[in-house]
């Protein structure tokens, strides 16, 4: 065999063994367009102004989707589609709202209500556990910010809300590295200085049992098991991945940006982060 031609047959085994994980998890609809929406508030009012959308503009959001021939749809009708025994409309959308905030209840909810507009809401069962005060990023904020787990499940109980798990405690940065730098908590194995970085068994196993722990709170709580995982800050790896599938959760959503194609596995659908000085 020629070198050239040894080195072409390697090439071709590294390809398929990069596609072969991926295979069993594409999706089998055209296009889905994901969402991402935090606080439906003035920005001048809001947690984080920059991903805060005042009301007024959500309701534009909403109007023009509608008027641009978007169809929204649920979570059920992603997976039936993925499964293969349905269609997405063409331009299919799914509309998403991290971190539980009280202003998705008080703003958005009404107008998803009386359209009939399927959503996900993503909660931090952390902070939903709270009882007066929540550790937002080393900020203690108001619990009332936040939805408490009744609207949540008067929320579900409507059939158009799907709740998810946005972890129980992964929701922050920890240190990890050398120069303190902070890192998203999902995907880090934290630095100290004693003892240098976390071994991977033990990384592990704070994966495990925080996700554990959001899916067994969601259940009691809810009454339901989360089946979407929102990867805080969009950050994930193919150990949370596993982790993640291992209590359910086989729907992962991220912040890569753009649509969802048959490409893209369902453990890492991309969204659209809507930010408060997009426009229309």
């Amino acid at each position: 065999m020629s070198t050239v031609n040894r080195s072409a047959r390697i090439w071709f085994s590294w390809v398929l063994m990069a596609l072969t994980p991926f295979a069993a998890h594409t999706t089998n609809f055209d296009r889905l367009t994901v969402i991402s929406y935090h606080e439906i508030e003035d920005p001048a009012a809001a947690l984080i102004p920059d991903y805060a959308v005042s009301p007024t503009m959500f309701v534009r959001h909403i109007d023009w989707l509608r008027n641009n021939g978007f169809v929204f749809v649920s979570v059920d009708q992603v997976l039936a589609a993925q499964r293969g025994e349905t269609r997405l409309p063409s331009k299919a959308v799914l509309l998403t709202f991290d971190d539980g905030y009280q202003s998705v209840y008080t703003h958005a909810w009404p107008l998803l209500r009386m359209l009939k507009i399927p959503s996900v809401i993503s909660v931090v069962t952390k902070w939903q556990e709270s009882a007066e005060q929540v550790d937002y990023a080393g900020k203690q904020v108001a619990r009332n910010r936040f939805l408490s787990w009744d609207l949540l499940k008067e929320m579900q109980s409507s059939g158009l809300v799907e709740i998810a798990s946005h972890t129980h405690d992964l929701h922050h940065g920890l240190k990890g590295n050398p120069q303190g730098s902070a890192q998203p908590a999902a995907t880090t194995r934290r630095f100290d200085d004693l003892h240098g970085y976390e071994l991977e068994t033990v990384y592990l196993k704070r994966i495990d049992a925080d996700l554990r722990l959001s899916r067994d709170l969601i259940r009691k709580r809810i009454g339901t098991a989360p089946r979407i995982v929102t990867w805080p800050y969009g950050k994930y790896n193919e150990m949370v991945e596993t982790a993640a599938s291992k209590y359910g959760m086989t729907i992962g959503l991220t912040l890569d940006d753009g649509d969802n194609h048959a490409g893209v596995p369902m453990s890492r659908l991309r969204r659209i982060l809507v930010g408060s000085k997009m426009n229309i």
